[in-house]
């Protein structure tokens, strides 16, 4: 639960110094124990992600998973979906943003992404509690089968996803206007979220698609979930992460 400077600059730059070791010598040859859940929990801002900020290399310990490259190989549009942003003070709209400001989980009262990259075919995660009775819950998973932007160029109208489970959003069908082709579909819209910027004295209303890539996550973001197969590295885990994380399937035979 440290900053990337403290690791970077202070711990393995002055490690570098006592040892009068090259820049490439990480933590001056000197043998470290971390304890922490790199793969759950990247470090604390500021800033991230994790890397040597000197010549070269520039390596980076903490990197998105695969969801990026998973993302690229579909032969389907890629969208970026970008927030909007309104600023208010005292009920009163101040200022409407061009670029939404740059926000995070960890340091802002909000779940809802700047831009969000999402196409037909990609595997998508849910992030808010839409209807918790209906199944649409933080942390739900499924896959985009449509995208349909109406009127708006930026701001989809909705975000058609069909989840693993047919449990999930049973109501919302019933009451949605589906397109045929998505019959088995929830039609995921836009969602406004208000939160407050540390260090300022207005509030931010921002509209988002409150979804997220999820080809990979983390073991953290599947506790308690159910899947019917899983791909699961096991690589750093302890053994009590390792059991959240095989037990996510019915049958060792389910994972991979």
């Amino acid at each position: 639960m440290v900053s990337a400077t403290q690791l970077s600059s202070y711990i393995h730059g002055r490690l570098q110094q006592i040892k009068g070791t090259s820049y490439t010598s990480y933590f001056g040859n000197v043998s470290i124990l971390a304890v922490g859940d790199f793969f759950q929990l990247p470090p604390i801002s500021p800033p991230t992600p994790l890397c040597f900020p000197h010549e070269e290399p520039l390596k980076d310990l903490w990197n998105s998973l695969h969801n990026e490259t998973k993302l690229a190989s579909l032969n389907t549009e890629t969208f970026t979906i970008k927030a909007e942003d309104v600023d208010q003070k005292g009920g009163r709209v101040i200022k409407v943003h061009e670029t939404p400001h740059d926000t995070s989980r960890r340091k802002d009262d909000t779940s809802l992404v700047p831009y969000l990259k999402l196409a037909v075919g990609a595997r998508t995660m849910l992030i808010a509690n839409i209807d918790v009775p209906d199944g649409l819950c933080n942390g739900v998973s499924g896959t985009i089968k449509g995208i349909e932007f109406g009127n708006s160029k930026n701001m989809p109208q909705a975000i058609y996803v069909r989840f693993d489970s047919d449990k999930i959003g049973r109501k919302a069908r019933s009451s949605q206007v589906i397109p045929p082709e998505y019959v088995s579909c929830v039609a995921i819209m836009p969602r406004k979220e208000t939160f407050q910027l540390k260090g300022r004295n207005f509030s931010t209303t921002r509209e988002q698609i409150p979804l997220k890539l999820a080809w990979a996550v983390t073991v953290h973001k599947v506790q308690g979930l159910t899947t019917e197969q899983a791909v699961i590295s096991m690589k750093c885990f302890k053994e009590s992460m390792a059991y959240v994380a095989l037990s996510r399937v019915t049958t060792l035979e389910e994972c991979i």
